[in-house]
């Protein structure tokens, strides 16, 4: 391949190389001499700024070749990782001198450098631990200007160091310049210290710089939405992120299968997060739906509520089982909502006939017709009565006893309804339970009885008087005993729609109901 290649007219090299990274360039330019003599030519600078160049493309930041070094110089400074004295492999970018243009391994450096004055700690070694052996590091004191020879410093060792090299060859220069040559190299230093500066700043800002470059990719990427969802802290503690090297093509390559997981799990704990809310929303969608819907019916007709029209099957799926992406729209249910006038008659038909076989099993008669005045419910722990038709269009408030002893299987259905204030016409089974919802709705014999002695005391046929005939008939009662004893409570005194007169009697009948020891026993027609 490589034979092949060399085989090529120059200016189609040029252009394949021109689309490769810097350290992409420099690598081909070790592989044989034949290489290095076409990419080390002067002819070929432009292969080596269109690579840098394809570098800048995701990090705009990364500074302009130096004065002082051309670019296969500056490519092998920033990018290469080998020592420039022995060609091994350095560790970190730290070992990088900007100032003095090399990269040095710590076996080279104490053969290659030398420290420019003692330290406290230095000296402080030396006087506790009695060191008398060489030492690589001796510190140089030297009385020629500083601002000759450039100095630098490696962190890890805190101290500013030279090169040999450059010093020794200062010394033999020093007798023969002018003043005019030592003034440009004190000049050409300066120039050297401000390019340091600005390459020293970059490279430990390179964390800064890779942050910005991965989120910029993910921005504008597949997780272009998700991004700004997810945690930010658990993203910038993530390993791939707080490397202290910009991101290449080929580092994001290595490190994007990790991203790609990160953000999946951050979707699904989001999605985790965000459904109750996701519920309620839908909910309320539904609700405004059944509200428009409700207006255009009949004031008298008897319909769903809101509760019970969302645990119908068009309705639930689309509340429940949407895609999380997905959102959820007043359209989202319109084949729902055609559905629900035959949805709302067989939910009608359903509760009636439930009511219906309850008000049958607790009749004293064995049979009763629902439109009755005797044919009476009360709700589970309350003495309150309903006709079946208020009993089907009664909407109870949520966290109610039985509602709190028979939760709803789905619990964010369940909470979704209490933040609506709405709640199921039926008490649902628990998980695993088969069979119907439980009633709300209750009836006995004793609510029977007792409603035949205040219809019969009003003058009315208990066989065939309806509830609404005696609402239009609208008779109150008063309490016997209360009128034959001056001394019970004033408000005892006052009369009492029959319905009441009904709920009192049932509830004294069965013990569950007196005040001050006074039993309101025998009911009469107010006069």
């Amino acid at each position: 391949m490589l034979t092949i290649m060399l085989e090529m007219p120059l200016d189609i090299l040029y252009e394949i190389f021109g689309h490769l990274l810097p350290l992409d360039v420099l690598h081909v330019s070790w592989t044989n001499k034949a290489f290095r003599k076409i990419l080390l030519h002067r002819s070929s600078v432009t292969v080596w700024k269109s690579a840098l160049s394809n570098f800048r493309m995701d990090v705009p930041s990364f500074p302009e070749t130096p004065f002082d070094l051309n670019e296969p110089q500056y490519v092998n400074l920033i990018f290469s990782e080998h020592c420039h004295f022995c060609t091994r492999h350095t560790e970190p970018e730290a070992d990088i001198l900007y100032l003095l243009r090399i990269r040095c391994c710590r076996q080279c450096l104490p053969e290659q450098y030398a420290v420019l004055y003692r330290t406290h700690t230095f000296d402080l070694l030396h006087t506790l631990f009695s060191i008398h052996t060489w030492d690589p590091f001796k510190p140089w004191c030297f009385d020629i200007d500083r601002e000759l020879v450039p100095i630098d410093s490696i962190g890890r060792y805190g101290k500013p160091f030279f090169l040999k090299s450059t010093f020794e060859k200062l010394q033999a220069e020093l007798p023969t310049l002018t003043e005019a040559e030592l003034q440009e190299r004190r000049e050409r230093i300066a120039r050297l210290e401000l390019s340091e500066e600005e390459l020293r700043t970059w490279h430990e800002r390179a964390d800064v710089r890779r942050e910005a470059a991965i989120i910029q990719k993910l921005k504008t990427g597949v997780w272009a939405q998700e991004f700004p969802r997810i945690n930010k802290k658990d993203f910038f503690e993530l390993w791939v992120v707080r490397q202290a090297s910009d991101l290449t093509q080929e580092a994001w390559k290595e490190i994007e299968p990790t991203l790609n997981e990160f953000m999946q799990a951050q979707r699904a704990a989001r999605i985790k997060r965000e459904h109750p809310a996701r519920i309620k929303a839908a909910v309320t969608v539904v609700r405004d739906l059944v509200h428009a819907y409700n207006l255009t019916q009949p004031a008298d007709a008897i319909l769903p509520g809101l509760a019970d029209v969302c645990l119908m099957p068009p309705f639930k799926p689309i509340i429940t089982d949407t895609p999380p992406d997905v959102p959820i729209t007043p359209e989202s249910f319109r084949d729902a909502m055609t559905q629900l006038p035959h949805l709302g008659a067989q939910w009608r038909a359903d509760a009636t006939r439930r009511l219906t076989e309850a008000l049958a099993a607790s009749s004293r008669m064995g049979t009763a017709e629902p439109e009755l005045a005797i044919s009476l419910f009360h709700r589970r722990g309350s003495s309150a009565l309903f006709t079946l038709r208020e009993a089907l269009t009664y909407s109870a408030p949520p966290g109610g006893n039985s509602r709190a002893r028979h939760p709803l299987p789905d619990a964010l259905l369940g909470a979704a309804f209490a933040a609506c204030g709405v709640t199921t016409w039926a008490i649902p089974r628990a998980r695993g339970q088969g069979g119907e919802p439980f009633l709300d709705f209750v009836r006995d014999a004793g609510v029977d009885g007792c409603a035949r002695d205040v219809v019969a005391a009003c003058g009315q046929d208990p066989d065939t008087v309806t509830a609404d005939e005696m609402d239009a008939l609208d008779p109150w009662v008063q309490c016997r005993w209360c009128l034959a004893n001056h001394w019970c409570d004033n408000d005892r005194n006052m009369g009492m729609h029959w319905r009441t007169a009904v709920s009192i009697d049932a509830a004294l009948l069965s013990g569950s109901w007196w005040s001050n020891g006074i039993y309101h026993r025998l009911i009469m027609p107010c006069k």
